[in-house]
């Protein structure tokens, strides 16, 4: 397998074009380019367009431009953070995914069908169709949410409200035909992704994977996936991002409260998990199998030891020849008895709990200067420190 076979995100329509333009190098391991390309193309036009029109700032409407949470969350700060995260991603779950068949879990006779699903997970990251489905559903639901904006006097920038009815102004026309739909794209693009490597996982669950019941990792040699989560991380970050500017503005300029939202945090903070540590369930049948295997094996040769050790300590008998025991046989005896231990506590999920701490601190760290519309500063504070003191 050559080095640059397994990507989830070196290709498809949207990467080739980039790269085209010069947006995207050979490594494409920087993303200064395309960060400074996505700002140009979806926040600078609208503060320019606004600015024109007396939207950006003033009085003129409730909320201007430079005032709208949202817009700032998606096209300053979400939109950086999935391209970045194109780059974390590519570093980590690309040495992961050869990892399988460099680390020998892959048995030689089944290389082929492991080959087979590095292809198709180039096939599917270079889907056409995949990228041209996107972007019509964001543009269905930019479509469908226009309606919906000129049926309600908000006061904002985006949509300009007289007495013969509401307007779209031109900030708002490349908001909904450009900036949004491009945001939208991204975001989707991250979820196609995720799809794929779980198909990739689940092809590589239903292989004859050689796994170790008494590794140490607890998860009979596939610990290494539990570093997927940290790499992915940055999607629920990004998006926590957008949510907390979404709640900002209801708080702000509509007069909500942030407990009214605690369904809809929980459902997110739900989802986060969901969408990070999914892919890995398609190992718990394979991991509970070879648990059960190891502690009937490990177990009748326990016993085997343990009588073994009895006959010749206790009762005195002579071992035979092809004895178990080891030198010295108190410890062979420990060493038998950690190892079942190590099976008992194998995971069914190869995850660690200090990975879903780190998923559901990075979805949540958006989510903390709402706090601010509920309590002070000096009082959040207060309550923070009587956590650690």
């Amino acid at each position: 397998m050559r080095e640059n076979d397994f990507s989830l995100v070196n290709g498809g329509p949207l990467f080739r074009l980039l790269s085209r333009f010069g947006l995207i190098k050979s490594d494409a391991h920087d993303a200064t380019r395309r960060i400074i390309f996505f700002f140009l193309l979806t926040w600078l036009p609208v503060l320019v367009l606004a600015a024109m029109q007396d939207l950006a700032w003033g009085n003129r409407v409730k909320v201007p431009f430079l005032l709208d949470f949202v817009a700032h969350a998606r096209f300053l700060l979400a939109i950086p953070l999935l391209i970045a995260a194109e780059v974390v991603v590519d570093l980590r779950v690309t040495s992961l995914g050869r990892h399988f068949a460099t680390s020998g879990l892959v048995p030689p006779d089944q290389l082929s069908n492991y080959e087979s699903a590095v292809t198709e997970v180039t096939r599917l990251r270079d889907l056409k169709i995949a990228e041209v489905v996107m972007l019509a559903i964001a543009y269905t639901v930019v479509g469908f949410s226009i309606p919906r904006e000129l049926a309600t006097d908000v006061g904002g920038w985006h949509v300009l409200f007289s007495e013969s009815g509401g307007t779209i102004s031109s900030a708002g026309w490349w908001y909904a035909l450009v900036s949004i739909p491009t945001f939208q794209l991204l975001t989707y693009r991250w979820l196609w992704r995720i799809i794929i490597w779980t198909r990739f996982l689940w092809r590589m669950s239903r292989l004859d994977l050689q796994l170790v019941p008494t590794h140490a990792d607890l998860a009979g040699g596939l610990g290494f996936l539990g570093m997927t989560p940290t790499a992915f991380g940055i999607i629920p970050f990004s998006m926590g991002i957008v949510l907390s500017g979404v709640l900002a503005r209801e708080i702000v300029f509509h007069g909500a409260s942030l407990p009214q939202f605690k369904a809809g945090i929980a459902v997110f903070l739900a989802l986060s998990l969901i969408i990070n540590f999914g892919p890995l369930l398609v190992f718990v049948v394979k991991l509970a199998v070879t648990k059960r295997k190891g502690l009937l094996q490990y177990g009748a040769l326990t016993s085997k030891h343990d009588h073994s050790f009895y006959r010749k300590w206790v009762i005195g008998e002579k071992p035979d020849s092809d004895t178990i025991l080891g030198n010295p046989d108190v410890s062979s005896l420990a060493d038998l008895g950690s190892s079942y231990e190590r099976i008992q506590n194998m995971r069914l999920v190869p995850v660690n709990l200090r990975a879903i701490i780190w998923v559901t601190v990075a979805a949540s760290i958006p989510l903390l200067p709402l706090l601010l519309t509920v309590y002070p500063l000096d009082e959040l504070l207060e309550k923070i420190l009587q956590i650690f003191v």
